[in-house]
């Protein structure tokens, strides 16, 4: 039995995240690929940088989308959190390094807005972003948290 629309979203989404490799946007690369994981960690407990932790958002809504004999639809706006740290280097500071992370993850995932098919669409949200709290703890990172809506069309059987 497959697993739920949901969670192969958030499959998805991790992998294609693991694959921003090689030259990006802005015309460099990352010191390290960046490590993509569905656990949270806090900044403290991460090693290899970038890291990126993908997680359901708390914001989701299934609404009625149409029935049809045995079959009623859904419309699924799918919540999830996009959890980014990453840290600056001798030439570049945290701050830079965290704008083309995120925007790396907005293209990365607007590049395939269906998640291959899978999805009705992808939608970037809300963002949160955060260096100096961080820099203040002793901690030479940024991070940021980025809501993504993802949409879907779950059909279930009416028995």
């Amino acid at each position: 039995m497959a697993e739920s629309l949901r969670e192969q979203a958030l499959v998805q989404v991790v992998t294609r995240l693991q694959g921003m490799t090689g030259v990006r946007h802005w015309g460099g690369t990352y010191a390290n690929a960046p490590r993509v994981e569905r656990i949270f960690r806090e900044p403290a407990q991460v090693g290899q940088l970038p890291h990126l932790i993908v997680l359901e958002g708390g914001q989701s809504q299934m609404a009625e989308f149409q029935s049809s004999g045995l079959t009623i639809s859904y419309r699924d706006e799918f919540d999830v959190l996009v959890l980014g740290y990453i840290n600056g280097d001798d030439q570049v500071t945290p701050s830079t390094w965290l704008q083309r992370l995120l925007e790396d993850v907005r293209r990365t995932l607007l590049a395939d807005w269906t998640l291959g098919g899978l999805a009705g669409k992808v939608s970037i949200g809300n963002e949160d972003t955060d260096e100096g709290a961080l820099m203040a703890a002793g901690l030479p990172l940024a991070m940021f948290a980025q809501g993504i809506t993802v949409t879907l069309f779950p059909a279930y059987a009416v028995q």
